[in-house]
């Protein structure tokens, strides 16, 4: 399984910095990444997954979240000698890439180019609180309303 190639990798990077030098330099943060990716998408996308073996396959979003974790891994391991703390670089595009695959796993971004809907669906019931709470007293959700949605205030 590949989800990316190391060129993908590479854009992430600074040319004139650091670069991966082929699939088989790419490997150790390549197969991170998509332990990963594919622990936190599973619930999201369950049957997808296992057609994402190739980059042609793989939904470009989650290219991108393996190639910037790559990138970020390397650049910290290459740089930590350098450096007294970690690098912000680095810190700042595990961020993102993490950031990235949180969305897409809770349901908020989502993979255009997959082979499935996600499994999570986010509706006006997972926020409370809303307007569908019952005004019947009788009612074992009844609650009393302190304000609704369309109030202004």
């Amino acid at each position: 399984m590949a989800f990316i190639t190391f060129e993908k990798a590479n854009s992430f990077l600074d040319e004139n910095k650091l670069r991966f030098t082929g699939t088989e330099d790419l490997a150790p943060e390549l197969e991170r990444a998509e332990n990963l990716i594919i622990s936190r998408l599973q619930a999201t996308y369950p049957t997808a997954i296992s057609a994402w073996l190739t980059p042609a396959t793989t939904p470009k979003l989650v290219q991108d979240v393996a190639g910037a974790l790559c990138a970020a891994w390397r650049y910290s391991k290459v740089y930590s000698e350098e450096q007294i703390s970690t690098s912000s670089f680095a810190v700042a595009l595990e961020t993102q890439a993490m950031d990235a695959l949180d969305g897409v796993a809770s349901g908020v971004y989502v993979l255009t180019d997959a082979t499935e809907e996600p499994a999570v669906q986010i509706t006006s019931d997972d926020f409370w609180p809303n307007d569908t709470v019952s005004d019947d007293t009788e009612s074992d959700d009844y609650s009393p309303r302190r304000f609704t949605m369309n109030m202004e205030f």
